[in-house]
């Protein structure tokens, strides 16, 4: 029934096809430098977005296909092109924009955006790139430590070295294949792991995915409430929408994204390969307003109640318990989350407030025992939050932005009486790293010194704790860093990206008087062909 189900759902995509052009997501990694934990176009479209060059855009559900933001990027150049003078004093963002143009060219030609339609040159119809970038690291420290929002990354002590690859495939509109092998020398067993590799069927505005990949689900930027790429990318089943008006009056709602996953856990946990059921809806009802819903479910894992897939709508409604089995329940226990998440981009602030140019304000709250059926009407029990302000041209300084942001999670956020390891994969938060009664505060700011030079600086203070319930008496982790790393662009195709955090550790592992200075340095050269 699924499989037949699955070949349906196929056919209908391949069956009509919206306006083409590379649908491979744009990964949730530091490729090409100028940006940390995520690809740079991220950090790109935001300063664009909040300068209010789109009109209303969905942005908090990551990752964004390469198509999707293209279209962004062609929202901005209609709007600068039909408003011609007006929004010449955003001169600042001119580099951000060649930039982005330069990177989407083919997609914007597809898209029919002049003078690209004719000036660039669209993908073919089979578009190979075996070999798409090619990124060398080295890191140095001396003592083993993980990288938050670094796709579980852990590095080894002393000096260590990764080669990784990015290969990625489109056939027509419909079908896209990534690869992303990395290759590792280090002390430790792993010397080879695939970071992410899916396959993706789109059509009708819709995709489905299959295979290894990160998400990052809320506004947040060093952490997320219920997905972020802290720990390695989890093997998922994914369905997704492209931005979409919905009918009848619910077009009032804005731009809309829907997304729903379902993923397998490790096996090295309570219930080995548990699994997650997710879904949100994504919207931007007012040019500067952006909401997001979004709950989710651990369920399943040998030795519990098996879930068979046209079982799935039931456990949704009966996925109101957390701690205690729901009597009578076939699906035993259940962990039930949920998070719900805000963003205000107020372009221009500086026409009210000398605080900067543009001002972004963010906020999520993260919510688990949830004891209410289908998600409806939640009632916070210890709800965790994060906020966030994000300022662009601070006290008016050009090409100068901070970013200030702070988390703090409760003594029921991602653990479980019966998942007693938490939401977690591999040992590592899904979420927010700072894990169970945990708090962070983190402060960045970076400038662009010239189009290819950008020098950034970061301090922060967290209390991580374990997301393993019998680890609630134990101490939490505490970590008190600061750092500063640069990305300079050498040639069109080659960039550099350098980074030196200094760590102060207290009860490192959760290991009582563990205490440690841990120097760490990045060494990133990244070659795209």
């Amino acid at each position: 029934m699924v499989t037949s189900g699955l070949v349906m759902i196929a056919v209908l995509l391949l069956a009509v096809q919206a306006e083409g052009g590379h649908r491979t997501d744009v990964p949730l990694r530091n490729w090409d430098g100028f940006a940390i934990n995520r690809h740079w176009t991220y950090d790109a479209i935001e300063k664009l977005v909040l300068a209010g060059l789109a009109d209303r855009v969905v942005f908090n559900t990551k990752p964004l296909s390469r198509i999707e933001m293209a279209r962004i990027v062609a929202q901005v150049v209609k709007k600068i092109r039909d408003h011609d003078g007006f929004y010449h004093d955003r001169r600042d963002l001119e580099d951000v924009l060649d930039r982005l143009i330069d990177e989407f060219r083919p997609e914007l030609a597809r898209l029919g955006v002049e003078p690209y339609a004719t000036t660039g040159k669209p993908h073919e119809f089979w578009d190979l790139k075996p070999l798409d970038k090619l990124q060398t690291r080295a890191v140095f420290a001396d003592t083993e430590v993980s990288l938050e929002n670094n796709q579980g990354d852990v590095v080894g002590e002393d000096f260590s070295a990764r080669m990784a690859f990015f290969s990625r495939a489109q056939v027509g509109d419909f079908l896209s294949v990534v690869a992303e092998p990395e290759f590792r020398v280090q002390k430790g067993p792993e010397r080879f792991r695939l970071l992410e590799g899916y396959v993706k069927l789109s059509g009708l505005g819709m995709e489905i995915g299959v295979g290894r990949e990160s998400l990052w689900w809320g506004p947040g930027f060093h952490g997320s409430l219920l997905f972020s790429n802290n720990a390695q990318p989890l093997n998922v089943v994914r369905f997704s929408t492209e931005a979409f008006i919905p009918p009848w009056i619910f077009r009032y709602v804005g731009p809309t994204k829907l997304s729903f996953g379902i993923a397998e856990l490790d096996e090295n946990r309570d219930f080995p390969k548990a699994k997650i059921l997710a879904f949100r809806i994504n919207s931007s009802p007012l040019p500067f307003l952006e909401l997001g819903v979004s709950p989710a479910i651990q369920y399943n894992g040998e030795g519990q109640p098996s879930v068979e897939f046209y079982q799935i709508p039931e456990l949704i409604w009966e996925a109101r318990s957390s701690s205690a089995t729901v009597e009578g329940s076939e699906f035993g226990n259940v962990n039930a989350l949920f998070s719900l998440d805000a963003t205000v981009r107020l372009p221009n602030i500086n026409r009210y407030v000398p605080i900067g140019r543009d001002l972004e304000l963010y906020g999520e709250m993260g919510v688990d025992d949830i004891d209410t059926r289908f998600f409806l009407f939640v009632i916070p029990r210890k709800p965790a939050f994060l906020v966030g302000v994000y300022v662009q041209n601070f006290l008016q300084w050009p090409n100068t932005d901070v970013r200030f942001e702070y988390a703090q999670t409760s003594s029921i956020s991602f653990n479980h009486a019966a998942y007693t390891t938490g939401f977690s994969f591999k040992d590592q938060p899904l979420s927010h790293f700072i894990g169970t009664d945990g708090q962070d505060i983190y402060l960045r700011v970076t400038r662009r010194l010239s189009a290819d030079v950008m020098a950034g600086f970061e301090v922060g203070y967290s209390q991580i704790g374990s997301t393993h319930i019998q680890a609630l008496s134990g101490p939490r982790q505490k970590r008190l860093f600061s750092g500063v790393d640069l990305s300079y662009r050498v040639l069109e195709n080659l960039s550099l990206f350098g980074r030196f955090r200094l760590h102060r550790y207290q009860d490192l592992d959760f290991l009582p008087g563990n205490d440690k200075t841990v120097p760490l340095i990045v060494l990133e050269g990244t070659y795209s062909f």
